[in-house]
């Protein structure tokens, strides 16, 4: 057999050839490099890495001698890492110097050293040896110590193992840190401190990698390292991270190796990261009598799979619960993710975590910087000082300066010009190697293509992948790529392949950072390029050979590129179907709707397929991909899934919820339904509870959807029954994912309660709700992270609507409270996952707060709802910049149309015009939703904003306006009837309603009465179908609202047509029948004001009689108008139950002057003045347009009373009152300069000529010529 012998020269020479000199003779064929081809050695000029490597591909065996010398070279530490990374069980360590065997199956080595003696060999002794290495040729796994039957389970192929780790760099090249080092130790003995966590964070270059390596040399203190590659996936990977350090302790402890070989590892992969790391380290350590350290080196490096670093929450969780003796040392950048989570564990006294910096680094700087000028030769103190200065606390920077100095000629004086920073450093050594390479300092455009892919790469990228994706050969790549020196890492595979990565990950940062123009490179371009080639195999296999690299991450490049351009998505997917690759397509777009590579690789093999499949479909979902979705439904019916087919099936059908497909679904939910009821009765499981409680959650939901009185009735069977199976599971298994489905379950019971619309449902719903609320903060003590906040933020919110359904200050004011905790909950989600999700619950938030504070009625109000709202729309903006699909034009529309509203209460032309520009973005963002995706949700969305726009038309009262308003309208009935035809339920009746009595309004503004009273029986007609189907407190309002415009309406006629009076008069009573039915059930302030309008309209219909009766009967109503409207004034003193009640003063001051005795008269004043006081509040509160308006209309009215009345100064105190409402009137005008500010300022003008006029005096003339002058000048 050919044997290659992997030594140090010059170190235990005889053993070693002895060992040659005994293999040679039994007939093998030994390989050593001062034997090669009969020579003394390799010759000079020899590539003789390649040789090197070249024989250990060809050898049987690799034996490596395993000293401290070849500990110490980096050059014998990667020949080993390669011979074991090619050879596997065939390479045999021989052990000497007492040193710890780390590196691959630890237990496979022969311990040699006994065999030497200080008179040579003891050849006894070498024979045994000798005759155990010709045992384990024969039978490699002959050699393992109980410790390598964990290799199994928790060794990580690819992980930075014990050996490689510490000799890189070379053990001598560290200095400095002693400081440290001795705070590390002293920790690490101290079992008093509660906290086993230590921290070493830093910035990129700052040496924390370097310090635990030097750490790591004393082997008692460090008993096991994991290091976290930034181009090493699995060194990434949580779980692999935890199994990979237990690994490396089961060979460094034998009673914990001893403890696992006891446990069952059958359930390793299905742990979560909490149980694993109670599986690997809390239990089997727990009666560990010898202090130690455990390492976990470049923390920021693992991949995060909702913005909160898994592991520190992990860590987090047991540093103060784990054995004393055992301590954990990690560390990583500053970055949020890790700081924020350090605080909760850490307290300043007990320094468990150190922020590396120039400053506490000052003397290890300069004695690194020292001991290399000194090797170079061109040591002082004034150079020294000038390298310190420049390299910014970075050992990154002085490696790459002192590596160019001694193997670059590059020349170290006080002249020697020197970047200040590591970025800076990179330009100035790239710009010295393009000069040296005779090119321009800036990339070709062959670099840059190189050095785009590179930069997207996931782990080290063979040569010939990276020739073949960008379309150069193999020579062209290394060419180009030599400019870049020391920068890009070339590492040898195979014959005549190498694996080319960065230097550090700070390179690559640099790279991507777009800030040095000439160096920049584009990640989309890189993902491009590997997309495209993954599609050429996809297409044309047979051309293109299989990449190991591609079979793993090709998947991935594609879908960032298809995210980044959904052109190219689009065409990609067609080409697939017409390749024919159905399954390709599923995974692909799943990938593509799973924002997270974890979660990505699970799905793509398999390994947990359950969560991260539900989570992708559901993505799936939301994005209303059918066609992904119907290719995952015939992939489950191929595997025989048919129930997790029927649910997928049922849940496509009601994505058009058409009324066949709402009957469709509702037959494959219950197929569904009974295959996993048979399957529970024959094997009860947790997934099987789960997957019925999901079916049952769906057809409680379909239930909710009708929103009918009997459908919600049904839906609370079904989710009773689900939270049975919720419970059960609770039960056996109360983790994250039990809890916050017992959750979901109890908020959608609190839902059906809170629909009710009663005292006694709003008490249901919050039991349910505070039951929601206990498990969602259990799961955020438990499990901290993005979505426990996220479902407490969704609790807080039903809270709050609760709250704010009471319609009281104190209602208003703890909702408010609960909407700002679920704010700093979204908050921080977005900071640390600023993405679709994040930002849309942040948005929904800053919704729900602005229009609380809108519902204020003050300017503050108005200004605090309107700084809402401008935040939403920053939020809704950035989703629609990065995903433009049906979602975020929805979220956008609806903030488009909230500022459209704020704009319009603003009043005159400017917000007339501002309105009108938002609520036409709003429906650019709708037609484009209706034109893309037209169904019944988009078509009513389209509906609404037309309707919106056909309001603000009306508000100008104009015959253009009102034929622009009917245009709105018409548009609206189109939509809402053809979603009425196409699903008949209680929402698509009320939406035509609300329609119909836009319809009758126009007709009603022009006189057309006849024709608005056909619109509102057709309105009410529906309003009576869904209340007679649906019973409910919002239905008899619908209804209600309409009985009294119809009767409005009527009112207007009966000058013409007496009898419509009466007709009138019994809407307005069926009217109030039901307001007072719904205030009995829910006594709230908007069904009180509903109230007092019937009230007033009733008490009008009475003052027309003209009878002593009538006005005795119009005065009860307005009487009891009055005293509804203050009660709602002092239990909510609004601006609304403000201008309410002054509306009801004025009531009653007009039946006074109807009356027209001077007792009459007298009081008529006296409510005028009291309606005048709240009018003056009103605009002190909050001046502006309407309040002003407002005031001026009360000023005329008294000096329209003052003019009737028989005081002697009547007509001057008229003209008193028309010149304070003249001052109003001017004020609103100059703000808002319109039609109707002009109209009311020459009406008042037109009063006071009159009174002028009727002085007949020359100075009454004077002043009714002013006076005209002025009316004229408004025309």
């Amino acid at each position: 057999m050919k044997i290659f012998i992997s030594y140090g020269h010059n170190d235990h020479t005889a053993l070693v050839d002895a060992l040659y000199d005994a293999l040679l003779r039994d007939g093998h064929e030994p390989w050593k490099d001062d034997r090669y081809e009969g020579t003394s050695g390799i010759p000079a000029g020899e590539d003789f890495t390649n040789i090197i490597y070249d024989a250990i591909r060809e050898s049987d065996f690799v034996v490596a001698f395993v000293t401290a010398a070849t500990q110490r070279s980096r050059y014998c530490c990667d020949e080993r890492q390669y011979a074991y990374n090619m050879k596997g069980s065939h390479f045999i360590q021989l052990r000497l110097d007492g040193v710890e065997i780390r590196l691959g199956n630890a237990g496979s080595y022969i311990d040699m050293d006994a065999v030497e003696r200080a008179g040579g060999i003891d050849q006894e002794l070498f024979r045994q040896k000798l005759g155990a290495l010709y045992a384990a040729f024969r039978e490699p796994a002959s050699l393992l110590s109980p410790s390598a039957k964990f290799e199994r389970y928790l060794k990580i192929r690819g992980a930075m193992q014990y050996d490689e780790f510490i000799a890189m760099p070379e053990r001598d090249d560290f200095v400095g840190r002693e400081w440290l080092r001795e705070q590390c130790k002293r920790w690490a003995m101290d079992d008093t401190i509660p906290c086993r966590l230590f921290v070493i964070l830093g910035e990129a270059g700052t040496g924390k990698t370097a310090f635990v390596r030097h750490l790591a040399e004393d082997k008692e203190l460090v008993r096991s390292v994991h290091v976290c590659v930034f181009d090493r996936p699995k060194t990434r990977n949580v779980k692999d991270t935890l199994k990979n350090l237990a690994y490396t302790l089961t060979l460094t402890n034998h009673s914990y190796s001893d403890f696992l070989r006891n446990r069952n590892f059958d359930s390793l992969e299905e742990m979560d990261y909490d149980g694993l790391f109670e599986f690997l380290f809390v239990e089997p350590l727990k009666n560990e009598k010898e202090k130690y350290l455990l390492i976990i080196d470049g923390l920021d490096e693992l991949e995060e799979t909702t913005g909160l670093n898994p592991l520190i929450k992990v860590l987090r969780q047991y540093a103060r619960t784990i054995n004393p003796n055992i301590s954990i040392l990690v560390t990583g950048r500053p970055e949020e993710s890790i700081v924020s989570k350090i605080r909760t564990v850490h307290s300043s006294a007990t320094g468990q975590s150190v922020l590396l910096s120039k400053d506490n680094g000052r003397e290890d700087l300069n004695a690194f910087i020292e001991k290399n000028l000194r090797e170079l030769d061109c040591y002082s103190d004034a150079l020294r000082q000038k390298i310190f200065e420049a390299c910014d606390g970075n050992f990154e920077y002085l490696t790459l300066l002192f590596r160019e100095a001694a193997e670059e000629g590059l020349r170290l004086s006080g002249e020697t010009p020197l970047p200040r920073g590591l970025r800076d450093r990179y330009t100035q050594y790239l710009d010295r190697r393009m000069e040296k390479n005779g090119q321009e300092e800036e990339l070709t455009r062959e670099q840059h293509r190189l050095l785009s892919v590179l930069s997207v790469a996931y782990e080290p990228i063979p040569c010939s992948l990276l020739a073949a994706v960008t379309g150069f050969d193999d020579y062209d790549v290394n060419q180009e790529l030599k400019v870049f020196g020391s920068l890009v890492r070339r590492i040898p595979m195979g014959e005549d392949d190498r694996l080319i990565s960065f230097f550090s990950k700070g390179f690559r940062d640099y790279l991507l950072s777009g800030e040095y123009g000439q160096y920049s490179v584009s990640a989309r371009q890189g993902h491009k390029a590997m997309a495209a080639y993954l599609m050429k195999r996809f297409t044309n296999e047979a051309a293109f050979a299989r990449s190991p690299y591609m079979d793993k991450h090709g998947f991935t490049h594609l879908l960032v590129h298809m995210r980044k351009d959904r052109e190219a998505a689009q065409e990609y997917l067609e080409q697939m179907k017409k390749a024919d690759l159905a399954k390709t397509i599923t995974r692909l777009a799943a990938a593509l709707c799973s924002g997270e590579r974890e979660a990505l690789e699970a799905y793509f093999d398999q390994e947990t397929p359950g969560q991260d499949e539900r989570l992708v479909i559901t993505r799936l979902k939301n994005i209303r991909a059918t066609h992904v979705l119907n290719a995952i439904i015939e992939h489950y019916q191929a595997e025989g899934a048919i129930a997790k087919a029927c649910t997928l099936q049922a849940d496509v059908l009601r994505m058009e919820p058409t009324p066949e497909n709402i009957r469709q679904a509702a037959e494959l939910y219950h197929q569904a339904r009974e295959i996993y009821q048979r399957e529970l009765e024959a094997a009860p499981s947790y997934d099987t509870r789960f997957a019925l409680g999901l079916v049952y959650e769906r057809l409680g939901n379909m239930a909710r959807a009708l929103d009918t009185t009997a459908g919600w009735a049904e839906a609370e069977e079904w989710y009773g029954k689900l939270l049975a199976l919720d419970e059960e599971n609770f039960r056996e298994n109360p983790g994250y994912e039990c809890c916050r489905a017992l959750g979901i379950t109890y908020g959608r019971l609190g839902d059906v309660a809170r629909v009710k619309g009663t005292p006694e449902g709003y008490a249901e719903a919050e039991v349910w709700y505070r039951k929601k609320l206990e498990r969602d903060e259990e799961n955020d003590r438990n499990y901290p992270g993005y979505e426990s906040r996220r479902a407490l933020g969704i609790c807080y919110d039903r809270l709050a609507a609760l709250a704010k359904a009471r319609e009281t200050p104190e209602g208003r004011a703890e909702a408010e409270q609960l909407y700002l905790t679920r704010l700093k909950l979204d908050e921080q989600n977005y900071r640390e996952t600023p993405c679709y999700d994040s930002r849309t619950a942040l948005s929904i938030t800053c919704d729900h707060l602005g229009s609380l504070a809108g519902e204020k009625e003050t300017p503050e109000g108005r200004a605090q709802q309107e700084e809402w709202c401008r935040r939403c729309l920053e939020l809704d903006e950035e989703n629609h910049r990065e995903n433009p699909c049906y979602d975020t034009r929805h979220s956008l529309s609806i903030t488009y149309d909230r500022l459209g509203r704020l704009a319009r209460d603003k009043g005159g032309d400017a917000g007339y015009e501002e309105a009108g520009r938002w609520y036409r973005k709003s429906l650019e963002m709708d037609e484009q939703n209706y034109r893309e995706n037209p169904c019944g949700k988009s078509r009513r969305n389209l509906s609404v904003t037309c309707c919106t726009l056909g309001d603000l038309a009306q508000d100008r009262h104009t015959a253009e306006a009102q034929a622009e308003a009917e245009g709105w309208y018409r548009r609206c009935l189109e939509l809402d009837e053809q979603n009425y035809r196409e699903n008949p339920i209680a929402r698509s009746r009320r939406d035509l309603a609300v329609v119909y009595e836009r319809l009758g309004a126009i007709a009603d503004t022009r006189g057309k009465l006849e024709e608005a009273v056909e619109w509102y029986h057709k309105s009410i007609a529906l309003h009576e179908e869904n209340l007679k189907e649906n019973p409910t407190r919002a239905g008899r309002r619908s209804l209600g609202i309409s009985y009294e415009v119809l009767g409005i309406t009527l009112q207007k006629m009966a000058a013409d047509a007496p009898p419509r009076l009466e007709e009138a008069a019994a809407l307005y009573r069926r009217a109030m029948e039901l307001c007072e039915e719904n205030l009995r059930e829910n006594p709230t302030l908007t069904l009180w004001q509903d109230l007092a309008n019937l009230c007033d309209h009733l008490g009008d219909i009475a003052m027309t009689r003209e009878t002593p009766e009538g006005l005795a009967e119009a005065e009860e109503w307005y009487r009891k108008r009055l005293e509804i409207c203050q009660r709602c004034y002092r239990e909510n003193p609004t601006a609304r139950t403000r201008r309410n009640l002054s509306l009801s003063y004025f009531s009653l001051a007009e039946l006074k002057q109807e009356q027209g005795t001077p007792e009459a008269l007298q009081a008529a004043n006296e409510w005028y003045l009291r309606e005048l006081e709240l009018d003056e509040e009103s605009l002190r509160l909050a001046p502006g347009y309407e309040s002003r308006r407002d005031l001026g209309v009360t000023m005329s009215r008294l000096a329209a009373l003052a003019q009737v009345s028989d005081a002697p100064d009547g007509k001057e105190t008229a003209r008193q009152w028309y010149l304070k409402k003249l001052e109003l009137d001017e004020e609103n005008h100059r703000n808002e300069p319109c039609k109707q500010t002009a109209s009311d300022m020459r009406f008042t003008c037109a009063q006071l000529y009159r009174l002028a006029k009727a002085q007949e005096t020359p100075e009454g003339e004077e002043e009714a010529a002013k006076w005209a002058v002025k009316f004229h000048s408004l025309e």
